[in-house]
């Protein structure tokens, strides 16, 4: 059993990560929305595979970390939780939303890498991936499957509070083809991820020697290559940033209340995904903001004009003085 100061760290901390990861994933929607209703264009995919994961970062952070032992039915041994105010209900929709949240996330970002290798290595186009056909497994499907997770725990094994900080799955067996078929989930998901980062890593590096090499620049097609470079970038930090998050989750899964040093790191890094997705999303315009005030500040600053006093030259008549009468 966890003592009381670390069960209120426990319960304090992901409160504070979970409003950050809420700012974060806040900032992301709002400069797409804010472009979208600049440009009569349409949202390229990668975009709207960001918009899915935001939404699910807030919903998680906040159900799931901000509200956290909020959420727990106030019932439960005070020794055990700190701060509970809820009931079985509220108990429910935290396990469900964060169950439904977790899976849609994974799907999403795995979704984003997997769009970002066929954009920057397979050549697709933007179009073609807008297209009914690709948007549905890219977009929608992560919602699909995580709410069908969300309901199947829901109705075989309900949620109950985790012994640290919120309400998650029962803690009755599995049947044996649920683990199979998580462990065939997760497999697939963690090849998939893996093959489109090793895709996007081999194309940056190929592509920037050869711009090296040569030396292009200027020329439409090259400025085209460079923004694909950039969408490949990002989708590296997206999934690597993900990998860091995931980390924690699955030791998580197999070590027990101990040691709580673990669960605090939990608490702090786990709830960050937005953070991380803001700070990836914004990071290529804040360096070249930073270029542009360090170019600026480098340029001479032009001296203002000094306006001179109307003083007439050596040169120039000199006015009519009148003479005093005499």
């Amino acid at each position: 059993m966890q003592s009381q100061e670390a069960l209120k760290a426990l319960a304090i901390v992901p409160k504070v990560s979970g409003a950050v990861s809420i700012i974060g994933s806040t900032c992301i929607l709002n400069d797409i929305f804010m472009k979208s209703r600049k440009k009569s264009n349409r949202l390229p995919i990668n975009l709207r595979i960001l918009v899915s994961l935001s939404i699910s970062d807030i919903i998680a952070s906040f159900f799931a970390y901000f509200l956290s032992t909020w959420m727990v039915p106030s019932d439960t041994p005070s020794e055990d939780v700190v701060f509970a105010a809820g009931n079985d209900v509220t108990c429910n929709v935290q396990g469900f939303l964060t169950a439904l949240t977790l899976a849609a996330s994974n799907w999403s970002i795995a979704s984003l890498a997997i769009s970002s290798a066929m954009i920057a290595c397979w050549g697709w186009s933007n179009d073609k991936l807008l297209e009914l056909k690709w948007q549905i497994p890219l977009v929608v499907f992560p919602w699909i499957y995580g709410l069908a997770c969300g309901i199947y725990f829901q109705v075989v094994k309900g949620y109950r509070y985790n012994g640290s900080s919120r309400c998650l799955i029962g803690d009755e067996p599995f049947p044996l083809w649920v683990i199979i078929f998580t462990l065939i989930n997760v497999l697939f998901l963690f090849i998939s991820i893996c093959s489109a980062i090793a895709s996007l890593v081999k194309y940056v590096y190929q592509v920037e020697m050869k711009l090296d090499k040569y030396q292009v620049g200027g020329t439409q097609q090259t400025r085209r290559r460079e923004k694909t470079i950039r969408t490949a970038k990002q989708g590296i930090w997206y999934t690597l940033m993900w990998l860091f998050v995931a980390t924690f989750i699955v030791i998580g899964g197999f070590v027990g209340e101990e040691p709580v040093w673990f669960w605090i790191l939990y608490g702090v890094f786990v709830p960050l995904q937005g953070l991380f997705n803001a700070w990836i999303y914004f990071r290529e315009r804040i360096i070249a903001n930073r270029r542009k005030r360090r170019r600026n500040a480098s340029q001479p600053k032009p001296q203002p004009d000094v306006p001179r006093a109307d003083i007439p030259e050596a040169d120039d008549p000199q006015p009519d003085v009148p003479q005093p009468d005499v």
